[in-house]
């Protein structure tokens, strides 16, 4: 089986329309055991249906394992070893493979994955012309603070007592004018003053915790 390659080197460049633009999201590197580790990063979807994989230097404990999982996940049809296409390994492979893969992105290849091995640890990257879809900025919430709750939690209990008191009491005797407020400004103040406590004190360790 005999390869033909022909590569065009120029130092002019012109920019040409439509020209997309080339993400390269962080390796995966120091992989001992591909078949496992591929199918996780598989499903990380760090790009969405790769078009081609380029891969170089890669032991048959590493290129096999790699091809049959992207085989049962059906992903990437597209695969390009560069010893096939360029003859033996050298050092300069990586870089060059790096570069043919930004280069289809640029002209609207799709996304590509990019292999390596040095030393038997196992390397794969993604590239791609988009952005992966980042989480929305959260929107502002208002969450109840601890002396918010509770001085609803003091009011509730007033009036669960004042309700027990007067359903319990004697018909015909209504409650005392300073009896019902001194309650209400012991049960709320007490529960109110708790929660101030509490906001106070774990206010101060989140602060702490955030440095500030």
């Amino acid at each position: 089986m005999e390869n033909v390659t022909a590569l065009f080197f120029t130092n002019d460049y012109v920019k040409t329309a439509g020209e997309k633009p080339v993400y390269f999201y962080q390796p995966m590197t120091g992989v001992t055991d591909v078949e496992s580790k591929m199918p996780v990063y598989l499903r990380t979807e760090t790009v969405s249906k790769p078009k081609q994989l380029w891969y170089t230097g890669l032991s048959r404990t590493e290129k096999y394992p790699l091809l049959e999982v992207l085989d049962e996940n059906k992903a990437v049809p597209d695969r390009l070893e560069l010893e096939a296409s360029l003859g033996e390994r050298s050092a300069g492979y990586q870089w060059l493979m790096l570069t043919l893969a930004a280069d289809a992105i640029m002209y609207g290849q799709g996304d590509q994955l990019v292999a390596a091995s040095a030393q038997n640890h196992f390397a794969m990257a993604a590239l791609s012309s988009r952005l992966t879809c980042q989480p929305d900025y959260p929107e502002e919430k208002r969450y109840t603070l601890p002396w918010q709750a509770g001085g609803i939690g003091g009011l509730m209990l007033f009036f669960g007592l004042m309700l027990i008191i007067a359903s319990a009491g004697d018909d015909g005797k209504t409650l005392s004018g300073w009896f019902i407020t001194i309650m209400a400004v012991l049960l709320i103040g007490l529960f109110l003053g708790m929660g101030t406590l509490f906001t106070f004190y774990y206010g101060d360790k989140a602060y702490e915790h955030m440095g500030m």
